[in-house]
């Protein structure tokens, strides 16, 4: 079969496989608008995002082109498998944790729209919480407040990629978390802030 572009697949429930390719947006859009429905609606649900495959045949995400007027809905619908995948997992580390006792938050995986129109991935980590972080591209620095004559509660959203280096990736956890090692220091803080804005 020859794709004048890339072709693309949804797998949303276990009882559907849908192909096309990319060639149009209205089959584009018409694939995710499926997607999302039928995995919605299916208790044997598997995925509301769009798929495709590189040059070795290796299936992998689908997202549109930079400027794709579909690049929103597309990137949708992974955010949702990611939503459902992380919120499944939370629910099992926190009643495993209870069970053995371990003291450590399960942070949640949120997704948010942005003033620009994209959206946005977001996880939170308080000061002073140990706290198994999943992959989202922000995080919310919350340093809590300290009493009378300290410094108020502030929430600081910084890139994933810039406290990193202060986590340690929690083995045999798929969709990935990161154990936090080491809050940023006041000076570590104010430097995060500069680079923000």
């Amino acid at each position: 079969m020859r794709w004048s572009r890339r072709p693309i697949a949804i797998i949303p429930e276990r009882t559907t496989l849908m192909v096309g390719g990319d060639r149009r947006p209205a089959m584009v859009n018409r694939l995710a608008e499926k997607a999302e429905r039928e995995f919605a609606a299916s208790r044997r649900r598997l995925s509301p995002a769009l798929y495709s495959s590189d040059e070795s045949g290796r299936v992998i995400p689908y997202f549109s082109r930079e400027g794709d007027p579909l690049a929103t809905k597309v990137r949708v619908g992974h955010e949702k498998l990611a939503l459902h995948e992380y919120e499944r997992q939370r629910s099992v580390l926190d009643k495993f944790y209870e069970k053995t006792g371990k003291d450590i938050f399960v942070a949640s995986y949120t997704v948010v729209n942005t003033p620009s129109g994209a959206i946005e991935s977001l996880s939170v980590w308080s000061e002073g919480v140990l706290t198994h972080l999943p992959r989202s591209q922000r995080v919310v620095l919350h340093i809590p407040g300290a009493g009378r004559g300290a410094k108020p509660e502030r929430f600081l959203n910084v890139p994933f990629e810039s406290i990193e280096d202060r986590l340690r990736l929690v083995p045999d956890l798929h969709p990935p978390r990161f154990e936090t090692v080491t809050f940023p220091s006041e000076p570590e803080l104010a430097a995060l802030e500069i680079a923000r804005s």
